[in-house]
Formats: structure tokens, C-alpha cells, sequence
């Protein structure tokens, strides 16, 4: 075998570091002393790396079998408790009050008897990545060496390097020193112990230690009889995921170039649910860390997450009007806290949680790199560095205004459910409406007002009906020649109105593109004249959405402010989907303008556009009236004469009773009762 040959000098180096002479090393090596030396001077580096080798396997063996908590020195057993004292002994960290409260928070959460979930949000820069795949997973080691937990991220090669740093970490003999330049800085000093010599070995001899695995040396001396290691990684690019884990945390996996990009945002949803949540062992501790990027992004999704509580309590402070609290808790730290600020921005500042401090990490995350994105990026800075979903001054709606918070009064009913009318309304004196807006590929927003003129605070716009999903025009409306017979969602909601005593009168369709067919066709015009509806055609080009008049800004924000749209809000414990159904449209308007959709939203605007003259246009059939106001509803005399000459249509099935037709009968029905 060649002398250069990489086993004889693994052997030969070996050997050296274990204490041999030159000689006898290269006697056992099977090579002359002299070309022990010229190997040690030409691989002086090899040399180096084997020596370093040896000495830590001699330490490994040299650490005693892993210590229980009782006979565990003073300093291990503080540690095992004060995770800033465990920062600074082991790791040489300066603790900063949000990295201890972030491990205190999930500590509780894994010591929980139930399956829990977290989202955590921390700015950039803040330490977080070390804090979360490095320090607290070392922590619960310390305190569970049974622990299962996988670590998570965008691609496998971070994950092989938060595994290596935390096998690193566990194994090391030497206290470690603090780097000169950090030192400086204030953000390290040298540490006191190794975990390895306070806590007993981690490294264990029967179980994997690989580069994105492994097994720590168990309490009994034996390795754990559990498929899963201590610790994994896993890179979402990086293959199939088949295990399950105690403990899962998933890294910065919010990419920026896929939170503005639809068809990316549903498939990132789609894997998130099927794949990420899915490796939780039953009762096991879930969490999902990174910035906020947007209202689009995975975190935002996994918030709006809904589970029923374990016992249902409508009194419950987290609990929402749905009977439904959030499945994710939300931990988040801001890089700034303007509430406590008062003015001391120096690097030297004490950080948040401490008297005085109002900056997150004021070593890292200083005044002087915060300051200016305040300025110049002041929407950007709210969302990654705030953790706001959206600037609260640059959305449409606020969500106060639809919860009713902060003194407003809120656009909920508790009561009603959809397809519902409201209590306390006459509905013989409303508009009932529908306005729609319709699209050939993406999803179309279908929204059925009842509109109140005489509301308390003005015009009121009562929810009855939402829908938003993709559909064909025909499932819109169609018409069967052979029963005469027009089918569809438009002729559902139409015979709806009518058993609810609220005929709709008038739809908003937008006519724009591919859809100017739905006012043009014959069957529409058939359809208008059989019902004694009005189709009114929106062009949404003759309203700029972006107008200081009639754009959206302009008309929708005031009612939504003035609690006059009132959505129905009823409890979906007991299978009512009124408040489900409103949030489609809450959803939009208060992520507006970055809003994965706007079809609810557009549908809306419409509606408030025509609703002036809408107005005006009930307000003269009112006044216009020949017949006594107690036998005859408004919305009758509005549209008797069209619906008179319909109902006397004769159609080829007598016995199908047509929309005019049934709604003379239930107003005749209910004079004779």
C-alpha cells in the first residue's frame, strides 16, 4: 500500500495522537520513521484533525454514564430550571428576556398533556434560527433525553447544519470560548462547563450519529426502542417525510419570492397540512417559527386555523362567536415596542422585558439599523420586524370595526345565521339585492343584501347569502328546454327570496370581458321577464376601483366602520354556517389591498355603487303607492304589474308553479290568514 495512501496515514496519525513515539507509530503503521515525518510536515493538517479526533473520543469515554436530576451538581440542577443560565454556562449566550421567554413558553407547551401547536414570529437578525434549532432543543434534551423532535427547513442543508451545531454542542469536552469579536460586542462570553461533564455523555455507542441524525446516550445505558432518533432534520426539498416526532419546529419556511404568487401560496397550503403536519406523534408539541412576510404567508395561514374546544364554553375569553378557538397559539416578539419606548435607543440599552427597554435585542437589532426601514420602509418594517399581518393605517377594513372592539360597534349578529332575515326589520320595506361578480377560470363572489333605508345609523346592509367559488356560467344559470325549466344558483337564490318573503328585485352583475353574454342571451332576457327582476350591467371600467368618489376606498370603509353591514354570525357548534360564511368576505376586506382574493370584495363595491339610486328607486314606489300600506308589502307594489302579466304566462308544464307565480300565492296566502 502507497505510504500516501489515505488509510496508512489515518493509521499512522492515529497512532501518534494516541501517545505512540515516531517509531513505534511507524512500526505498528508499517512504514519508516522518516516517512512518519515527512507525512506529519506535508499533512499537517490531517495530523491535526486525527489528534483533535482522538482526544475527543478519549474525552467521550472518559464522561461518566448520563446523571438523573437528584445527583445532578448544583449548577446542572439550576441550569435544568433558568434557561438564561443554561444559555451562558454551556454556550457562552448572554440571555436576552425574549429567548427566555420563548423557551419558557414552549417548555410548557411540550410538558402539556395535550397535542399543542405554536406559531412564533420574530424579526430577522434577532438570533432566533440559534435560539430555536440550537439552544432549546438542547435544553430539552437536557431535560428529556427520550425527547424525539425533528427540525425543519426550506432545504436540507440548513438542517444538516442546525444538526451538526447541536451534535456538536452535546459532545463537546472543552468549555467553549467565546469569539474575540462577539466579546467585544457584548453578545458572548467564555463558557463555563461542557454538558457533556455536568449532564453525563450524550454521544451514544449503539445508537446513529449521523449528519442529520441521531441518538442520544439514554438514561438506562441502553438506545431507545423508538424508530425515530433524538434528533432529525428534514429539508422540505429534501425528500419523503415518514416518521413522526414528540417534538417538530419548522424553520424560516416562508419563501419570499412564493407569498405573492397564487398558484405557489395553495400549493405550500396543500403540502403544509398534508406533509408538515402530519409527522406530530399524538400528543406532541408543534411549532412554526420564522418572520412574517405578509398577510399571504404560512403563518398567517396556519392562524386562521380553527379547532372546537375541548369543552365548549361560550363564555371562554379565547373562544370567537363560532364556538371555535384557534388551533395555533401565537407567540410573537416585535423588533421595536413603542408603548414602553422612552427614548433610549443606545446599543447599550436595556433590551425589552427589562426596565427601561423598549428594543427587542438592542445589540443586534440596533436603533441605528431599525430607524431607517421605519422611514424609508415603513409598511415592510411593520410586517417582518413588527410581526403585523398588515399595516393597520394601510388596510380597508380594520378589524375592529367588524369585532367591535376598541368602542366600535361591530358588524356581527350573534343571532342570525345566514339565509336568515334579521330581527326588529321590516323586510316589506327593504331592498333585497344580489350583486355578483363573475369570472371564467378563478373563483366568482356572490353577495345577497337585504338593505334597510330606515336603519337607526343609516342605510343597513344585511348579509343574507355568500358565495365564492369556481364554477361554470351554467351553474350560474341554465335553461332545460325540455321541463322549461331554469336551473342554477341565480334561480335557487331567486325561489329562495321568495319563501323568505324578501324577493330579490334587482342583480348587479359585472359585464366586463368574457362575461357581457350573461345580458345579451335570450334565456337571461327570459329569465329577467319571468322573475320581474332587473339585471343592472356593471362595467367596472366606468368606475375607476381607485376613485376619491366611487372607488373602493371611497365606499366601502364608512359602513363597515359604522357597524351598518351586518353580517350573520350564528354558532357553528350547533351546525349554523352564518358566521363561516361571512368570513369569505371578511377575510377580504380587512387584508384589502393584499388580499389573496377580491371577488366578495368587488361584489360588494358594485352593490354600494348602484345602491344610491337603488334608494331612490324604492323610495318612489313607496311614495308612489295606491293601496293601503298594511295589506301591501313595498317590494310587492314595486313590482305587481310585471309580475302580474308573468304569472298569466302560460307554460308548457302547468304544474311547475313559476318564481312570480309562487310568490302571488304565499302573499295571497298569507291576506286570507
Amino acid at each position: 500500500m502507497s505510504v500516501t495512501a489515505p488509510a496508512t496515514r489515518d493509521a499512522y496519525f492515529k497512532l501518534k495522537a494516541a501517545g505512540f513515539s515516531r517509531n513505534e507509530a511507524a512500526k505498528r503503521a508499517g512504514i519508516d520513521p522518516k516517512t512518519g515525518l515527512s507525512l506529519e510536515r506535508r499533512f499537517s493538517d490531517e495530523y491535526a484533525k486525527a489528534g483533535k479526533e482522538i482526544r475527543a473520543e478519549r474525552a467521550q469515554e472518559e464522561m461518566g454514564d448520563p446523571i438523573p436530576y437528584e445527583d445532578l451538581c448544583p449548577e446542572a440542577q439550576r441550569a435544568w430550571n433558568d434557561f438564561a443560565y443554561f444559555q451562558r454556562r454551556y454556550l457562552g449566550r448572554i440571555a436576552v428576556p425574549w429567548q427566555v421567554e420563548a423557551a419558557q413558553r414552549i417548555v410548557a407547551l411540550v410538558d402539556s398533556d395535550e397535542e399543542e401547536w405554536a406559531v412564533i414570529n420574530a424579526p430577522p437578525g434577532s438570533g432566533k434560527s440559534t435560539t430555536f434549532t440550537q439552544d432549546i432543543p438542547c435544553w430539552l434534551t437536557v431535560r428529556d433525553r427520550a425527547i424525539t423532535g425533528l427540525i425543519g427547513t426550506a432545504v436540507q442543508t440548513n438542517g444538516k447544519l442546525y444538526i451538526q451545531n447541536l451534535k456538536d454542542t452535546l459532545e463537546r469536552t472543552l468549555p467553549y470560548k467565546a469569539h474575540p469579536r462577539k466579546a467585544a460586542l457584548g453578545l458572548e462570553v467564555d463558557a463555563e462547563a461542557t454538558l457533556a461533564q455536568d449532564f453525563g455523555r450524550f454521544k451514544s455507542e449503539k445508537g446513529i450519529w449521523a449528519a442529520d441524525r441521531f441518538v442520544v446516550e439514554q438514561m438506562s445505558g441502553e438506545a431507545t426502542n423508538q424508530k425515530e432518533p433524538t434528533w432529525s432534520c428534514y429539508g422540505r426539498k429534501g425528500g419523503v417525510l415518514g416518521m413522526r416526532y414528540q417534538f417538530v419546529i419548522w424553520d424560516d419556511l416562508v419563501d419570499p419570492d412564493r407569498v405573492d404568487n397564487q398558484q405557489l401560496i395553495d400549493e405550500d397550503q396543500e403540502w403544509y397540512s398534508d406533509i408538515a403536519e402530519s409527522r406530530l406523534e399524538p400528543g406532541g408539541t408543534f411549532i412554526l417559527q420564522g418572520q412574517r412576510l405578509g398577510p399571504n404567508d404560512l403563518y398567517g395561514y396556519a392562524l386562521k386555523m380553527k379547532r372546537l374546544p375541548d369543552e365548549v364554553d361560550q363564555d371562554a375569553e379565547e373562544e370567537d362567536i363560532t364556538g371555535t378557538v384557534p388551533k395555533y397559539h401565537h407567540i410573537k416578539f416585535k423588533a421595536h415596542y413603542e408603548e414602553v419606548c422612552q427614548g433610549n435607543h443606545k446599543a447599550s440599552s436595556p433590551p425589552y422585558g427589562e426596565e427601561g427597554g423598549c428594543l427587542l435585542f438592542p445589540r443586534r437589532l440596533s436603533w441605528r439599523r431599525l430607524s431607517p426601514m421605519m422611514v424609508e420602509r415603513h409598511n415592510r418594517f411593520q410586517v417582518v420586524y413588527q410581526q403585523e399581518e398588515l399595516d393597520p393605517d394601510e388596510v380597508l377594513v380594520h378589524k375592529n370595526w367588524v369585532s367591535g372592539d376598541g368602542g366600535f360597534v361591530g358588524c356581527w349578529d350573534k343571532d342570525r345565521d345566514h339565509r336568515e332575515l334579521p330581527r326588529g326589520v321590516n323586510p316589506q320595506q327593504c331592498l333585497s339585492v344580489v350583486s355578483v361578480d363573475p369570472s371564467p377560470t378563478q373563483y366568482w363572489g356572490i353577495t345577497w343584501w337585504l338593505v334597510d333605508p330606515n336603519g337607526a345609523a343609516g342605510a343597513t346592509r344585511y348579509l343574507i347569502d355568500l358565495e365564492r367559488r369556481g364554477m361554470g356560467a351554467n351553474k350560474f344559470l341554465d335553461f332545460i328546454a325540455a321541463d322549461n325549466a331554469f336551473v342554477g344558483l341565480a334561480e335557487e337564490w331567486q325561489n329562495r327570496s321568495y319563501e323568505l318573503g324578501i324577493p330579490i328585485t334587482h342583480w348587479i352583475v359585472e359585464r366586463n370581458g368574457a362575461q357581457q353574454f350573461m345580458l345579451q342571451t335570450d334565456m337571461i332576457q327570459q329569465w329577467q321577464r319571468r322573475h320581474g327582476v332587473r339585471i343592472i350591467p356593471h362595467h367596472t371600467g366606468a368606475y375607476n376601483k381607485n376613485s376619491e368618489e366611487l372607488g373602493v376606498q371611497a365606499l366601502l370603509p364608512g359602513p363597515w366602520e359604522r357597524g351598518l353591514v351586518r353580517l350573520p354570525g350564528k354558532n357553528t357548534v350547533r351546525n349554523e354556517k352564518g358566521r363561516m360564511v361571512s368570513l369569505k368576505l371578511v377575510e377580504e376586506v380587512t387584508s384589502h389591498p393584499h388580499s389573496r382574493t377580491t371577488d366578495c370584495l368587488m361584489a360588494q363595491w358594485f352593490m354600494e355603487i348602484h345602491l344610491p339610486e337603488l334608494l331612490k328607486s324604492l323610495g318612489r314606489h313607496q311614495n308612489d303607492r295606491e293601496i293601503d300600506k298594511s295589506k301591501r308589502p313595498s317590494w310587492y307594489e314595486g313590482t305587481i304589474s310585471s309580475l302580474a302579466a308573468t304569472a298569466k304566462v302560460q307554460l308548457k308544464h302547468p304544474e311547475r308553479e313559476s318564481g312570480p307565480q309562487r310568490m302571488l300565492r304565499v302573499f295571497q296566502e298569507r291576506q286570507s290568514a
